[in-house]
């Protein structure tokens, strides 16, 4: 078997170009990834089903404790037709990032008002929130994944599950 030489490229991609040249032999120079662009990727999926009786407007629900790393803009909903006139938002309770400095809750920074009262939802998200963030969210300490009835309310028995993906620690 014969094994193959390297060819050193004559153009990098914006990733590569970022990889720091102890992973890239053919690259010189400095450039370094931000530290959390690297790590594991963990798949977090969470359920919820509505208990008997709505849950109304403005309801918050806990859905997954999440650790400090990128949530990558890549998310993915199913669920059913949740009921007339109803919003879903998807974000964070308040949470203390590792400097100690309060961050308010951003019930809203993921999925933000997506209708779910016509029509069960299978939907592939590519980006984070109502800015459209390609690059993901970075998560600078310990917070709860949460979701909020934004309007309507969610009818008995109904459920969604949600799975997002996360770039563990650093």
């Amino acid at each position: 078997m014969t094994l193959m030489t390297p060819t050193e490229p004559d153009y990098y991609s914006t990733q590569l170009s970022n990889v720091p040249d102890v992973y890239n032999p053919y690259k010189t120079g400095d450039t370094q990834v931000p530290a959390y662009y690297n790590g594991k990727v963990r798949a977090i999926t969470c359920s919820f089903t509505a208990p008997t009786g709505d849950v109304a407007a403005g309801s918050k629900i806990a859905l997954q404790h999440l650790t400090q790393g990128l949530i990558l803009p890549i998310s993915i909903l199913n669920s059913d037709d949740l009921g007339t006139g109803t919003l879903l938002n998807i974000g964070f309770g308040e949470y203390v990032k590792n400097d100690g400095t309060l961050v308010s809750a951003n019930t809203d920074v993921l999925i933000d008002s997506l209708d779910v009262n016509a029509a069960a939802v299978n939907k592939m998200f590519w980006e984070i929130g109502t800015t459209a963030a390609k690059t993901g969210y970075y998560l600078d300490g310990n917070a709860l994944l949460m979701a909020e009835i934004e309007t309507g309310a969610m009818d008995a028995t109904k459920k969604f599950t949600l799975t997002i993906f996360q770039v563990d620690g650093v």
